[in-house]
């Protein structure tokens, strides 16, 4: 909803509806879709699934900090978002413990 000003007034939250051609599309075309987007983002990413509810799930090919990485999802999804669909919402692939101390010693850090 916009008021007379053109400011946007609602639950910022809320999910934009995915549209009938992507639940529709197999997932080889929706796939297709995100990787040709992303090939001219020139974005070191790696698509690990993408579903028909608009969920995209990258995993990061490469080191970046935390304020770097929130930086570079933020604009992958936003062309995802300007490219492919307005209703992608793009979730990175957590990756497992890496830290070599805590293996050494037995330690096992289970993903929820």
């Amino acid at each position: 909803m916009a008021d007379t000003r053109g400011v946007f007034i609602g639950d910022p939250w809320e999910r934009i509806p995915t549209p009938s051609y992507w639940v529709v599309g197999s997932e080889t075309e929706r796939l297709l879709g995100v990787t040709k987007c992303l090939e001219w983002e020139d974005a070191d990413v790696k698509v690990i699934r993408v579903t028909d509810d608009a969920t995209v799930v990258l995993e990061l090919q490469q080191e970046l900090t935390a304020k770097d990485r929130g930086t570079f999802l933020l604009d992958i999804e936003a062309a995802l978002k300007r490219d492919v669909d307005e209703a992608i919402t793009v979730y990175l692939q957590p990756k497992g413990d890496r830290n070599a101390l805590r293996r050494l010693r037995g330690i096992e850090v289970k993903n929820v």
